[in-house]
């Protein structure tokens, strides 16, 4: 075939230099046919085949090829002939010898599809939006994990909306419109789709589908339309299409290291807004001053945005778990084994019983897991404490080390593990911070009792509560009456040392309860202040008296617990009863303001109505220690000390001389 190079020179010999054909012909050994051709165009000569290629090897199967192909076009999709599949066949069932390739060849020129082509649009403003979904990996706290791109454009001003959700599932499509609504501040009158089963329960004939009856709820509390692609065909939504590849070219490369979503979604919400700078195409104006004209037409918003969950009935087992796409999350024990519908939401679940609120969770995405709140389940505790040391939601629950010092304690004395349980039911009076200090002061202190730390929270936390000074003004109409300094340093003359035995046994007969006097143990640490208040008590139950053991931070607790639910008065007449009230460890642990008011205004109304016995390792001196007033102080020694029998305990520790003995 001649190239361009020898149409030019035939051309010149002719046309330049007058040549005739035959002499060109004679010259170039070219037919005359041929010279003639390349005078009569100046085209590019490309060579045409008269007549199709033999193809003898895939001729003798192409029928074959043919049908299977055309009863491809009944199958189901997902179950159609490969070219390799079409090859396997022909060798297994008529023996061909020619090569997969060639079948591979003539496969692909069949399949050849003709070129798309798409119309130009343009679309109204304030009408239209498109969504579609997308998906990018990022470094979430140094992990690469895939997340799920909510992607929406206005389709008049090109204004997108972008958010980043772990999942596609239903209650983030909803959460992700609610969204976008809010940031565009209006609604678009009408949105297209693909037909995504989060929105569509099933395709019918035409534009018609069945919609899921959340995705309805939407629309009808934002009042917009919504528009199907048809299946498999998206260009109806070629804007948003398009708006996925851009986000995954230009805001998520190179790959985002961040330590949450919520701030992946801060940063995409910065995005969107610096691309209103952006110029819309064949138009004069930016994204920004185009979706202000479009904003006026869109639909405006509902009074409040659509709450995005959907409900599911659930039914909690014995172990007060609930169980939702293959994870188990725990609900307080009263709810055990019974009927509760769970409201989920994109990140979170919560499981109501009846209209109450009883459980929330962080929605756990992946399968197997247990989420177990440890709150759930210290109610069940207390009255189960042996179960403290090998409970699974404590386990779980990761307490700071200093938790784990104090069960050590309590672990090994009576009602020790029951105590434990009570310390975490602190975590819902009090934050769980302030507790945790609260247990290390607790613990540098040597108290590992509940009371203890109860009593050093109501400390820390009285400055809150604390009513203000009076303050008098100076103007003769309140006379200024001084009152003299309390001497408490006399009341330590009780304490000389005394013959102890005969008193004890005078008292055991109990005549002090009849005369409502007081038994006052006062020294060091392991004398048998305890033990001697214990026995007298155990005395005076057989002898049929009414004895209640106390120590001074438990009573303080029940007081102020009985103050807060209005219900001191009553609690106050009821002690009353009580021939005998054992009051523990007074000044071990440093009572609150408040506690130090109501033990007080408790042993006044018991002064000569009623006996107690009190244990002390602190002198009368030393009680401002545990009031903190001096005048309350003094008052309520002087009622204590009053017809009391009073012992000094002031010799060597037992505790210590049988330490001695065992070493």
């Amino acid at each position: 075939m001649l190239q361009m190079a020898n149409y030019e020179f035939i051309r010149k010999q002719h046309i330049l230099l007058g040549k005739p054909i035959r002499q060109i012909s004679r010259e170039t050994g070219y037919s005359r046919q041929v010279i003639r051709k390349a005078l009569k165009s100046t085209e590019i000569p490309v060579y045409r085949l008269s007549k199709p290629k033999p193809k003898p090897v895939i001729d003798s199967v192409q029928s074959i090829i043919l049908e299977w192909l055309r009863q491809d076009e009944q199958a189901p999709p997902k179950q159609r002939h490969s070219a390799k599949r079409i090859y396997q066949r022909l060798v297994d069932e008529y023996g061909f010898t020619g090569g997969e390739s060639t079948v591979r060849r003539y496969v692909r020129q069949l399949r050849v599809s003709p070129p798309k082509a798409f119309v130009p649009l343009d679309f109204p403003p304030g009408k239209f939006a498109q969504f579609d979904w997308g998906e990018v990996t990022v470094l979430l706290q140094g992990k690469q994990v895939k997340v799920q791109v909510f992607c929406m454009r206005c389709a008049y001003s090109r204004k997108i909306f972008v958010k980043t959700f772990f999942h596609q599932k239903q209650e983030a499509l909803l959460q992700g419109h609610v969204d976008a609504s809010a940031f565009l501040g209006a609604v678009p009158q009408v949105v297209t789709y693909d037909n995504l089963t989060t929105a569509v329960k099933k395709v019918l004939e035409g534009k018609n589908r069945e919609e899921q009856e959340r995705f309805v709820q939407l629309r009808a509390h934002y009042l917009f339309d919504s528009y199907f692609c048809d299946p498999g065909k998206g260009h109806p939504k070629g804007q948003v299409e398009n708006l996925v590849k851009f986000v995954q070219k230009q805001f998520f490369t190179p790959v985002p290291n961040i330590s949450s979503l919520e701030e992946l979604n801060q940063i995409l919400l910065e995005k969107c807004i610096s691309y209103e700078t952006t110029n819309v195409p064949r138009f004069s104006l930016t994204v920004g001053e185009a979706f202000a004209l479009e904003q006026q037409l869109m639909l405006p918003l509902p009074s409040r945005p659509l709450d995005c969950c959907r409900i599911v009935s659930v039914k909690s087992n014995s172990l007060s778990m609930i169980h939702f796409e293959k994870n188990a999350y725990s609900v307080p024990v009263s709810h055990a084994s019974t009927e509760l519908s769970c409201r989920v939401f994109t990140e979170r679940i919560e499981v109501y019983h009846g209209k109450n609120l009883i459980a929330t969770h962080e929605r756990c995405l992946e399968k197997g897991k247990e989420l177990l709140q440890y709150d759930h389940y210290l109610d069940l505790l207390l009255t189960r404490p042996g179960a403290v040391l090998y409970a699974r939601p404590l386990h779980q629950a990761g307490f700071p080390p200093i938790y784990q010092r104090f069960l050590d304690k309590c672990r090994y004395r009576p009602g020790g593990t029951k105590e434990f349980v009570r310390l975490l039911l602190l975590h819902r009076e009090f934050d769980a911070s302030l507790v945790e200090e609260t247990l290390g002061e607790a613990c540098q202190k040597g108290m590992f009792q509940y009371d203890a730390v109860r009593q050093l929270l109501f400390q820390r936390t009285l400055p809150e509560h604390r009513l203000p000074r009076l303050t008098l003004t100076e103007d003769g109409s309140v006379p200024h009456i001084q009152v003299k300094a309390p001497d408490l340093s006399q009341y330590n003359r009780l304490l000389q040392k005394r013959s102890v035995k005969p008193k004890l046994l005078q008292l055991a007969r109990c005549e002090y309860i009849e005369k409502a006097e007081n038994i006052m143990f006062i020294g060091n640490s392991g004398t048998g202040k305890t033990h001697l208040s214990i026995a007298l008590g155990k005395e005076a139950c057989h002898q049929g008296y009414s004895v209640q053991f106390w120590t001074a931070a438990k009573i303080c607790n029940e007081l102020i617990e009985a103050q807060s639910q209005k219900r001191i008065l009553q609690l106050g007449k009821q002690w009353l009863k009580t021939d005998l009230i054992i009051l523990d460890e007074v000044g071990f642990v440093p009572l609150s303001k408040t506690g130090a008011e109501l033990l007080f205004q408790f042993c006044a109304a018991r002064y000569k109505k009623g006996s107690m016995i009190i244990t002390s390792n602190l002198e009368f001196t030393d009680w401002t220690q545990i009031f903190k007033d001096e005048q309350m102080t003094a008052a309520l020694v002087d009622r204590l000390t009053h017809r009391a029998h009073i012992f000094a305990m002031n010799g060597d520790s037992y505790r210590f001389k049988q330490s001695i003995q065992r070493s």
